[in-house]
């Protein structure tokens, strides 16, 4: 049977709940196509798009939509020109206005067409209500019109549903146990398998294994994870200062310091700058780094699930009061709220279920200094009982081949 998937993050995070279907796929010999049609061929670094260049899977880049802009972006990769990420957002800005005039328009859907009816089933992303982007309009108008079969996902795994609506696909696909309420309200045919994205046998797959942590020392290694500051929900978060902070209390701690960087924001890495040789600052993927590090220290983000998939011991940072500020709360929508809060009110997160939670470094540090007595072992076991990550694209996939 032939599958294609979509991504339309310019970062392929979206892909990451769907991979393990892919690799599922694969290894029981069906057809799969991934199209890409927010990323040039060879502009992008993700270890979603390495996993997927190593395996038997047919990649579609926006280039081979519109490849107008291509030989530019071709002479900025080969010069290695500054301002790299600027000038790619200024191609498709452009290559947006050509796809609007006739020719393009024609051609770029035939094209999406083409992809579609070739194929026996379409997994992408749920975007809410009418995908606005030209390319991702017609490839869920074309594929909800087509009969080929539509599964949706969500676009990040979380243990509640927060989005308003969900697009009309043929199946819709949840991540947990707790999702299914809110979902059902959304949709006609909600599923839940398990969340493949935490899937055990899927970590084991991962590639790009690191060899970057290398401190000349035995003392104990703590992962930071930072998080997309260009996002509204926590542009008050001064994250530059928290992690400073939390860095120097940590080497004044004898620990050792790894700071992973969003993929979005990893510019802040730059001010992050002369911590010593005990801190190093790695793009690895978390399910590699967390085999090489004692503890985790996250920001509210859905990474940090990623870590405590992987059994680490892992605390979540959270500055005092922070959710809690009048100016935030303005710019807070219910959506971005619910993604974090079961009740803002009484300061209850979803996430307190899965990992502690501390609000200054003192209090980290009492976590970090007694942790034989905090019980990571349940909070792993809450997670598996919400999830059920294990066989989960097995599961998926045994579903499709059923229904189709």
């Amino acid at each position: 049977m032939k599958f294609i998937f979509s991504s339309f993050d310019r970062a392929c995070l979206d892909l990451d709940w769907r991979l393990p279907i892919v690799i599922e796929l694969i290894d029981k010999g069906h057809t799969v196509t991934v199209f890409l049609p927010n990323i040039y061929k060879s502009t992008v670094i993700s270890p979603n798009i390495s996993l997927l260049q190593d395996s038997k899977v047919k990649i579609v880049y926006r280039n081979e939509l519109i490849n107008i802009t291509y030989f530019l972006v071709k002479i900025i990769n080969y010069f290695s020109l500054p301002m790299h990420n600027l000038f790619i957002k200024i191609f498709l800005k452009l290559d947006n206005f050509l796809l609007k005039q006739l020719f393009f328009k024609n051609r770029a859907k035939t094209k999406i067409l083409d992809l579609l009816t070739t194929n026996d089933v379409v997994i992408s992303g749920n975007y809410p209500g009418i995908p606005i982007d030209f390319v991702e309009y017609h490839f869920y108008k074309i594929a909800k019109e087509s009969n080929i079969f539509f599964v949706g996902t969500p676009i990040v795994a979380l243990s509640n549903w927060s989005q308003r609506e969900i697009y009309p696909f043929d199946l819709f696909l949840i991540s947990s146990t707790s999702e299914s309420a809110n979902a059902e309200k959304l949709h006609h045919n909600v599923k839940f398998f398990g969340c493949p994205s935490f899937e055990l046998s899927y970590k084991a797959n991962s590639l790009n294994k690191n060899n970057s942590i290398n401190f000349n020392n035995e003392n104990k290694v703590v992962l930071i994870i930072l998080v997309n500051n260009d996002n509204a929900f926590f542009q008050d978060l001064n994250q530059v200062n928290e992690t400073n902070n939390i860095i120097r209390t940590l080497l004044d701690h004898d620990y050792n310091v790894v700071v992973k960087s969003h993929p979005r924001t990893n510019y802040i890495i730059k001010y992050l700058v002369g911590l010593g040789d005990r801190v190093v600052f790695v793009n690895d993927p978390i399910d590699d780094l967390s085999k090489e590090v004692d503890f985790v220290i996250s920001f509210t983000s859905s990474t940090i699930y990623k870590a405590i998939a992987n059994k680490c011991q892992t605390v979540h940072f959270v500055p005092q009061n922070f959710f809690k500020s009048p100016s935030l709360r303005k710019k807070i929508n219910d959506v971005a709220r619910d993604m974090y809060y079961k009740n803002l009110d009484s300061d209850d997160m979803w996430l307190d279920q899965f990992c502690p939670r501390v609000g200054n470094t003192i209090d980290l540090m009492r976590v970090l200094q007694n942790y034989s007595n905090v019980d990571f072992e349940n909070f792993h076991i809450n997670f598996v009982n919400v999830f059920k990550p294990q066989n989960a694209s097995c599961n998926i996939v045994k579903f499709i081949l059923k229904v189709v």
